[in-house]
């Protein structure tokens, strides 16, 4: 980034204007001479260079207005000024500290020296219509020219200084956006897939599921073929059929559960959606998988009709999670049972699922959430299943947590049931 070194002098005598020039202009060239000369005594040789030179650009207003059309004009076109050098007397329009007051409206971070040989303003008077501020000194008439350079160079130096580190913070937060895009697609490809690999982990039990009604469709259907062939038994053809139907409609609600659970969720809506919908629906998945290995599911809800807002894709994932889990904590114990049970309370519904192990060691306790942390074996699960479900009910304005109370193994989650407005328009 080049240095801006350009100063605006507004101040409605013009033989000021001059006094500037040949102070910021005549004075630096003379600067550059001895240091040329000083070059050549110590070295014999000219060693001063043209990028140490500070070469001040001028610009010049004799009214408040036209200055600040200027400044205004500076800024959109991106060349704008570093340094003000401002009178307070310019009669008849606007004064120095009105014409500051304008100019910080529409260009905030403009350096400002104050120049005035009279006490039209105090300090006071200056902080009350101008605020404290960094951006503001004072310099009194007659000036001193090397203190009009000190206070031009140390200005427009603070002024560089400033833009090179706002220009730094805004590509940091650039990257930092640009990072948080990433993590966050990567952790919506990690919760997917962590999704898609519970839903494996149930695959084998899902077949069977659908296999024995569509058993059960096969076989009654040729009960219907062959009692057509016969004397017509209305009553029995109508016993068939309505097993079959009850029996498709079976197959149908499976077929809902598995498509959509395995679409992602994060965009949906929050919808008021049954208790009894979501643990039916999870349950529905589950169930032949836990029958075959002779694991007992025990559903206890007193109210299946209440309702809460929630994404339910999410929430049946987070159910999901922790049957699998329990699944693989008790398979091979001697007693397996699972017992899902929903408590309604006045503002929010808990939802808890207890298992016939022996509850968990202290050290899978302390690293339990932390993501990719399994005590599984390699190949099953992917670590993320308890960390994702605290982060949904999270973001469900839940609470998620382990009862270290209970002698099993006991995850609850609590539910509002009405999320907040804002997060509705989510």
């Amino acid at each position: 980034m080049n240095n801006n070194n350009r100063i605006l002098i507004v101040d409605d005598n013009p033989a000021l204007h001059e006094d500037f020039r040949k102070i910021l202009l005549g004075n630096q060239n003379k600067a550059e001479e001895r240091l040329k000369s000083s070059a050549q005594d110590l070295f014999g040789e000219d060693k001063s260079t043209s990028g140490s030179r500070l070469e001040f650009e001028l610009d010049f207003a004799s009214q408040g207005e036209e200055a600040f059309h200027k400044v205004v004009a500076a800024h959109q076109e991106k060349r704008p000024y570093a340094l003000i050098f401002m009178d307070v007397r310019m009669p008849p329009g606007w004064d120095g500290i009105t014409t500051i007051e304008k100019i910080w409206e529409k260009v905030p971070l403009t350096e400002v020296v104050i120049c005035t040989a009279y006490s039209d303003y105090s300090l006071d008077d200056v902080i009350a219509k101008l605020g404290v501020s960094e951006r503001l000194l004072f310099l009194k008439k007659p000036f001193d020219s090397v203190e009009v350079m000190q206070i031009a160079i140390a200005q427009t130096k603070k002024w560089n200084l400033e833009q090179a580190y706002r220009k730094h913070t805004e590509e940091l937060e650039m990257l930092v956006e640009a990072r948080t895009k990433e993590l966050d697609l990567e952790r919506a490809k990690s919760v997917h897939g962590a999704k898609l690999m519970a839903l494996g982990e149930m695959a084998g039990g899902v077949a069977h599921e659908i296999n024995n009604p569509l058993a059960i469709i096969h076989t009654n259907g040729n009960l219907l073929r062959d009692l057509m062939t016969e004397d017509f038994d209305k009553e029995m053809g109508l016993k068939i059929t309505e097993k079959i139907m009850k029996t498709t409609e079976r197959i149908a609600k499976i077929i809902k559960g598995l498509r959509s659970f395995s679409r992602s969720g994060d965009d949906d809506p929050f919808d008021a959606v049954t208790v009894g919908q979501i643990v039916e629906e999870t349950i529905g998945i589950c169930r032949e998988k836990f029958k075959i290995h002779d694991i007992k599911i025990i559903s206890e809800n007193p109210s299946p009709m209440t309702k809460i807002e929630c994404r339910q894709v999410q929430i049946i994932q987070v159910l999901l999670n922790l049957f699998n889990n329990a699944y693989d904590a008790i398979e091979k114990l001697p007693e397996r049972w699972v017992r899902v049970e929903v408590k309604d309370f006045q503002d929010c519904v808990e939802i808890s699922l207890t298992d016939s192990g022996n509850g968990l060691p202290q050290a899978v306790k302390e690293k339990m959430y932390q993501p990719f942390f399994t005590t599984k074996e390699i190949g099953k699960g992917t670590g993320l299943g308890l960390s994702i479900s605290r982060g949904i009910v999270s973001s469900h304005h839940g609470t998620f947590w382990l009862d270290e109370k209970c002698k099993n193994t006991r995850f609850a989650f609590s539910l509002p049931k009405q999320q907040p407005k804002e997060k509705k328009v989510a």
